[in-house]
C-alpha cells in the first residue's frame, strides 16, 4: 500500500481508492491490512460511515477479509471496544446479504489465527460490552461457543479479566449447554472455579444463578468451588457459596480427603509435603467462622489420618482460630477426637507449643467442655502473661542500664577527651618550615593510613559526643518509657566510638611507624586484637543465651 492510500484510508477519504476499484482486496499493508483495517485501526476518534460503506458496497469481499494475524475489521473493532463501528459492520454485512441470518452469522464466527471470534475479542474488555450486545443481538441462543486455541471460551475469558457486565450478557443470552459452563480445565477446573480464584463474588452469583449445580462440581483432583475459596481465604466467596447450597461445605476432596473447613483452618500446618499442601496449610479465621456458622455438621468429618478441624486449628498456632471453634459448645467433643494414631488435638498442642506438662492444658480443655467462654479467658491470661513478662524483663534492662548510666558517660567524656586530643596532636607532627607554602599542616598528610586515622577519630569523636548529648538530655526528659530507646541508642554509640578509637589507634601508629614494618605490623596485630576479644565475648554470650545458662531476670539480654 503506498503512502498517499494509506494516509487517505487513515482519514477515511475514500476518492484517491476510485482508481483501484477493481483491485480494493490487493491494497495491503505489510501486515495484510486492508484499507478497512487501516481506517479502524489508526484513529480512536469518530469513524466515517460513509468511508465503510463506500469499501464495503465497491468490495464487499474486505468486510471480512483477514490480516496476516487472521483479524477481520469486527476483531479490530471487539478489541477497541467501538460499538458504533460494530454495529456499523454487522449492519453491512445484513444489507449485503439481503437479511440473511446465517450469512452474516459465518462473519461473527469468524476466526482469527488465535482461534478467537470477534466475540472472545470483546470479552477480555468491559468497555467492549456495547461489541458484545451487537452480536448477540444475531447470534444463536443455542450455539454451542467456540474456543481458541487455549481451549477458552468468550464466557471463560470474560471470567479470567473479571468484566462483570459481559459475563452477565453472556449468561442471560445462551443457554447453560452452549456456555460449557461444567466443562473441566486440565489445570483449573470449570469456569465457576476461575471465578473464585478471581474473587469476583458478583460473577460467582451470576454463575450460581444460571446454574445452581455449579457449587458443587469438581475439578481433576475433587476441589469444588468452595475449597477454592478456602485456599484463598476470601470469607465473602465462601458466604456466597454456601448460602446457595450449604452441603457443599461437607465434600471431601479427591487428594487428600480434606474438607474446605480443614483448608482454611491450618496456617503454619507444618506436615505439608507438596506445594498444593503448602498453599492449602493457610489459616483464615473468618472463612472458618463462616462455614461453622452455616455448616457445622461439617466439622464431623475427618481426614484420611482421621484429624478433625481441631486438629488442624491447634497446628496453626492461633488462638483466634482455636477460640472460634471452641467458643461453639456443639463442638467441644472434638477435644477428645482421636486419629488414626490415636493422638488427641491437645497432644499435638502441647508437641507444637513446646509444652512439658499437658496438665495446664489439660485443665483448659476440661473447662472448655463445661464452659467455652472460661477457656478463652485463660488462654488470653496466658497470653497477657507472655507479654507481661517480656514487659518486665524489657524494664530490668532499661534498670540495669540506668544504673550503668554513670559509668557509660564517663567512658563516653574520656573517649570524646581522648579523640580530641589526638585530633591536633598529629602523629608524625606539623610541617615548621618557615618557607613552606604548606606550613602548619600535618607531615602525614598524603599517607594513606593517616588519612584513616582521621577519619575513625572523627567517628569516634561524633560517637562518643552524641553519647553525652544524650545523657546531658536525658536528665531533662526523665527515665521515661518512652525515652528508653534513647539509652539503648547511647549505649550503642559509645561501643561503635570505642571500636573507631581502637581503629584511629592502630592507623595512626602505623602511619608513623611505617619505616619499621616489622614494628608497626606488631603493633597493628596487638591493637587490632581488641575485636577478637570482642568476638570471643560475644560468641561466648550467644551460647549461653542459646543453652539458656543465662538467667532472664537479670536483665541482660541480647537485646541491645
Amino acid at each position: 500500500m503506498e503512502d498517499d492510500l494509506k494516509k487517505a484510508a487513515e482519514e477515511g477519504i475514500f476518492d484517491p481508492f476510485n482508481e483501484h476499484l477493481d483491485h480494493l482486496d490487493c491494497i495491503v499493508t505489510q501486515n495484510g491490512n486492508t484499507i478497512l483495517h487501516v481506517h479502524l485501526c489508526k484513529s480512536l476518534g469518530k469513524k466515517s460511515e460513509e468511508f465503510m460503506r463506500r469499501v464495503v458496497g465497491n468490495c464487499p469481499k474486505l468486510l471480512t477479509q483477514q490480516n496476516c494475524d487472521g483479524n477481520a475489521p469486527l476483531h479490530i473493532a471487539a478489541r477497541q471496544g467501538r460499538t458504533d463501528v460494530a454495529e456499523e459492520l454487522i449492519r453491512l454485512a445484513d444489507d449485503l446479504h439481503g437479511g440473511n441470518v446465517e450469512a452474516v452469522r459465518e462473519m461473527l464466527r469468524k476466526k482469527n489465527k488465535k482461534e478467537e471470534t470477534a466475540l472472545h475479542v470483546a470479552a477480555r474488555n468491559d468497555k467492549s460490552v456495547g461489541v458484545v450486545k451487537a452480536i448477540l443481538r444475531k447470534e444463536d441462543t443455542r450455539f454451542d461457543s467456540y474456543v481458541n486455541d487455549s481451549l477458552e471460551t468468550p464466557l471463560e475469558l470474560a471470567v479470567e479479566n473479571s468484566c462483570t457486565h459481559i459475563v452477565a450478557e453472556l449468561l442471560n443470552h445462551f443457554d447453560s449447554q452452549s456456555l460449557c459452563l461444567e466443562v473441566l480445565d486440565v489445570y483449573i477446573g470449570s469456569v465457576m472455579h476461575k471465578a473464585v480464584m478471581r474473587r469476583n463474588t458478583e460473577i460467582v452469583r451470576l454463575l450460581l444463578e444460571k446454574e445452581s449445580g455449579l457449587a458443587k462440581i469438581e475439578n481433576d483432583i475433587g476441589w469444588t468451588p468452595l475449597h477454592i475459596a478456602a485456599l484463598e481465604g476470601c470469607s465473602s466467596m465462601v458466604s456466597t457459596l454456601l448460602d446457595k447450597d450449604k452441603s457443599i461445605a461437607c465434600i471431601t476432596t479427591g487428594y487428600v480427603d480434606w474438607t474446605a473447613l480443614h483448608i482454611a483452618a491450618p496456617r503454619g500446618f507444618k506436615h505439608v509435603v507438596t506445594a498444593l499442601h503448602i498453599a492449602a496449610s493457610r489459616g483464615f479465621k473468618h472463612v472458618v467462622n463462616e462455614i461453622i456458622t452455616k455448616c457445622p455438621e461439617c466439622c464431623e468429618i475427618t481426614d484420611d489420618r482421621g484429624w478433625n478441624v481441631l486438629h488442624f486449628a491447634v497446628m496453626s498456632e492461633n488462638d483466634e482460630l482455636l477460640k472460634i471453634i471452641l467458643e461453639n459448645s456443639s463442638l467441644a467433643y472434638l477435644i477428645i477426637g482421636k486419629d488414626n494414631a490415636g493422638h488427641t488435638p491437645i497432644e499435638y498442642y502441647n508437641s507444637v507449643r513446646g509444652l512439658r506438662s499437658s496438665d495446664d492444658l489439660a485443665d483448659t480443655f476440661k473447662i472448655v467442655k463445661h464452659d467455652s467462654a472460661d477457656t478463652f479467658k485463660i488462654v488470653k491470661h496466658d497470653s497477657e502473661n507472655i507479654k507481661e513478662m517480656r514487659n518486665k524483663r524489657e524494664e530490668t534492662i532499661i534498670l540495669h542500664l540506668e544504673k550503668a548510666k554513670d559509668s557509660h558517660l564517663v567512658v563516653a567524656t574520656l573517649i570524646a577527651t581522648v579523640t580530641f586530643a589526638a585530633a591536633f596532636t598529629m602523629p608524625g607532627g606539623y610541617i615548621s618550615d618557615k618557607e613552606d607554602s604548606e606550613k602548619g599542616t600535618p607531615i602525614l598528610i598524603k599517607n594513606l593510613a593517616f588519612k584513616a586515622f582521621i577519619i575513625s577519630d572523627a567517628m569516634a569523636m561524633a560517637l562518643s559526643t552524641s553519647s553525652v548529648f544524650i545523657y546531658f538530655i536525658m536528665v531533662m526528659l526523665g527515665s521515661k518509657p518512652k525515652y528508653h530507646w534513647l539509652i539503648k541508642t547511647a549505649f550503642r554509640f559509645i561501643s561503635l566510638a570505642m571500636g573507631a578509637m581502637v581503629v584511629a589507634f592502630v592507623t595512626g601508629t602505623y602511619a608513623v611507624l611505617a619505616p619499621s614494618m616489622e614494628l608497626a605490623i606488631a603493633t597493628c596485630v596487638t591493637g587490632l586484637s581488641f575485636f577478637l576479644y570482642v568476638f570471643y565475648i560475644f560468641i561466648r554470650l550467644l551460647r549461653d543465651f542459646l543453652l539458656h545458662s543465662l538467667d532472664d531476670d537479670d536483665g541482660r539480654n541480647l537485646t541491645l
